[in-house]
């Protein structure tokens, strides 16, 4: 699989298909392997135009090896086998059925026109569990304790929160058995500016979800793995998670996407052990993952196919309502709240990161000066 990812050529079958070859052997792993007359290798690859570290493997050039390329499913397989499974683990929940059954129908129309972001099957299924759960769970279920610990959910993060929520939610079901459990995604990823607050609202989101849980990797439902980490340490951590049915956050993937990691990654979020070909021992592994713009050095523009894994949405930058209700959240002294919207908003350099992760010190210097005077200037504040 991914056969145009591989970090080594694959010159290793050359004799395979040398004619003038009559006992031909395979060397795996410093091994010699006969190869009977009737074997069959079968190489599966996304198109070398994809990025993300593919290359243009030399034996396919060399020798007469036959090509087939995979067309559009037809609409009744993807509703028979791809969509109705999915209607017949949901059809106990309070759903209407028929309306569920015409809006599946939208939805694979948009996929066999490529509309709407539908261009994956993987990504269709998603969105027919999301249209299914969303009238499973109202908004008062979903609202509830959003605003936990020193993190603030604002109208700009509430709609990915929300569909972090759901993400979260259907990989529940699966890892229950609820929903079949190799459909749809398994990959959230969230896009926007440095600073904007993706690291900050997916940490939130897991400890909401999840529970505060012990620092030991181990025995965390979720873990945190580091983008900078070797290639073989990050590809055995993302491994283990998997078979452990852990959720992986990784930020600045875009960093690393052009390392042959994307191999891992795709075949792990399509619920394959890379190394076996097995599916998980224990369900309900899913990754989330943030990315800066491919602008920033050291960035990379994302392969159709690794974001076709992906649920994808953009976090936007703070506005000036998000900035309000932050600083009411965290302060509950109004003159000084206002005090500091009044700053953010005449000094562009200084970020909502910048400011949050001073706050309790901007706070405690705040009291001293109103000891100090009863109206303290805004300079001063």
């Amino acid at each position: 699989d991914e056969s145009n990812l591989t970090d080594a050529h694959l010159t290793q079958f050359a004799n395979c298909f040398d004619d003038t070859i009559e006992h031909k052997n395979i060397l795996v792993n410093g091994q010699l392997h006969p190869l009977p007359a009737h074997c069959k290798i079968v190489f599966a690859s996304n198109p070398q135009s994809y990025g993300g570290g593919r290359i243009q493997q030399k034996v396919f050039s060399r020798y007469d090896i036959a090509s087939l390329e995979f067309g559009q499913f037809p609409p009744h397989y993807v509703y028979q086998v791809m969509i109705k499974p999915i209607i017949d683990c949901l059809s106990g929940e309070q759903i209407n059925t028929k309306d569920f059954k015409r809006s599946c129908h939208e939805l694979i129309s948009q996929y066999i026109n490529k509309r709407d972001g539908i261009d994956s099957v993987r990504n269709l299924q998603h969105r027919v569990m999301k249209k299914a759960f969303a009238t499973i769970y109202t908004p008062s279920d979903t609202t509830e304790h959003d605003n936990m610990g020193s993190y603030t959910v604002t109208p700009s993060s509430q709609p990915i929160h929300q569909a972090m929520l759901t993400f979260l939610r259907i990989k529940k079901h699966q890892s229950q058995n609820a929903l079949p459990k190799r459909m749809g995604l398994s990959g959230m990823l969230i896009e926007g500016e440095p600073a904007c607050g993706k690291s900050a609202l997916i940490e939130h989101t897991l400890n909401q979800f999840y529970g505060e849980q012990s620092t030991q990797n181990e025995t965390r439902p979720w873990i945190k793995l580091d983008a900078s980490l070797n290639q073989e340490t990050l590809k055995k951590q993302l491994i283990s998670a998997f078979d452990s049915g852990q959720a992986v956050w990784i930020d600045e993937i875009n960093s690393i996407s052009n390392t042959g990691i994307e191999s891992v990654i795709n075949s792990i979020l399509s619920g394959q052990n890379p190394n076996t070909g097995e599916e998980a021992k224990r369900p309900g592994f899913c990754l989330f993952a943030t990315a800066n713009s491919a602008a920033l050095a050291g960035r990379d523009i994302l392969s159709p196919a690794f974001k076709n894994r992906f649920e994808t949405l953009h976090h936007p930058k703070p506005t000036e309502e998000d900035t309000r209700v932050i600083l009411k959240h965290r302060i509950s002294d109004d003159t000084l709240s206002q005090l500091l919207n009044s700053i953010m908003k005449n000094e562009p350099d200084i970020s909502l990161r910048d400011l949050i992760s001073h706050i309790d010190e901007i706070v405690a210097h705040y009291a001293t000066i109103s000891d100090q005077s009863e109206n303290p200037p805004l300079a001063n504040a």
